[in-house]
């Protein structure tokens, strides 16, 4: 039974990890374009090949980056940050004013401006960016995890449920981010068992030889949404300020 389970567990991951894969494919590919052209190869592969043979120059005056830091400017400039908005009453403003701390800590903790502007630079150049927000273990107490926002260096490596509809992505039921680490490293956290040559989680902009070096191994989290069935009851009681009460 529970062998059962977690085969129909990875089964249901790997067609969601396909269906996310497939689905974005074409428009990851003009991304990996945009991302060379704004880093100076703007040249077509055999065009410049050509050139190169024949001795002849093959120019590149890159004006993006200077467009791109019109905007990114202006973002680190606004500084970017989670902003609590209270509500009515006294009691809502104290609330909204304690949590707005606590963000404002987390965030100046964790260099959240790096993650924002990393993610508004990604933004700017292929389109898309991110950043997360998830936790680590202290340094000082073993026992205690610290909330912290952290930028995504490849926008390539997340994966998002492409039957989303809202924009902020709310209705998702699933979602991915890879990830490379040293084989070392990975033998360390997960033991010589775990490593393996499959590379099952490789497409367009995030295979190791378009973004990593080599001689790592490949993790991918795997995050989803699970919905369960709940009966509700209403219950109506009589108000004690209604007269017909006695």
């Amino acid at each position: 039974g529970a062998v059962m389970a977690v085969s129909d567990f990875l089964s249901t991951m790997m067609k969601r990890w396909r269906l996310a894969s497939t689905a974005d494919s074409n428009l990851r590919t003009e991304q990996l374009s945009d991302m060379e052209f704004y880093i100076s190869n703007q040249w077509p592969s055999n065009i410049a090949a050509d050139r190169r043979a024949d001795g002849r120059p093959t120019l590149t005056i890159n004006r993006i980056p200077q467009f791109v830091r019109q905007v990114t400017n202006q973002q680190r400039a606004l500084r970017q940050a989670v902003q609590v908005s209270p509500m009515d009453s006294q009691s809502d403003v104290n609330t909204a004013e304690a949590i707005q701390g606590v963000i404002r800590n987390i965030e100046n903790n964790s260099d959240a401006d790096v993650a924002y502007s990393t993610g508004c630079e990604h933004q700017c150049i292929i389109g898309i960016g991110y950043w997360r927000v998830h936790t680590e273990w202290s340094d000082d107490d073993m026992f205690q995890q610290n909330i912290v926002v952290r930028e995504i260096a490849n926008p390539f490596s997340v994966y998002l449920d492409p039957a989303r509809v809202r924009k902020d992505g709310r209705d998702m039921r699933f979602g991915f981010i890879l990830d490379d680490i040293p084989k070392d490293e990975f033998i360390d956290k997960y033991g010589e068992d775990a490593f393996t040559t499959y590379n099952a989680f490789q497409t367009v902009g995030d295979r190791s030889p378009d973004w990593y070096p080599e001689g790592r191994c490949r993790t991918a989290e795997y995050f989803y949404t699970e919905t369960t069935e709940e009966e509700v009851a209403e219950l109506q009681f009589p108000s004690r300020e209604d007269p017909k009460v006695s």
